[in-house]
């Protein structure tokens, strides 16, 4: 499984949307807490978002 947020540079964009079965654009488009991922195994893509937890005090 090949998983990746947002990146900012090119050498790094271009790795990854390989790996990933993906474009440059679409892994720099990524918006903060937002995900794409492979299996490698089925070469299956996903997308989503980081749900953070509500933060109880006290």
């Amino acid at each position: 499984m090949k998983h990746c947020g947002r990146l900012n540079f090119e050498a790094d964009l271009r790795v990854m949307a390989n790996a990933l079965g993906a474009t440059p654009e679409e892994i720099r488009n990524l918006k903060p807490l937002e995900w794409i991922e492979r299996d490698m195994q089925t070469g299956e893509r996903r997308t989503g978002v980081i749900r953070l937890g509500e933060v109880k005090s006290g």
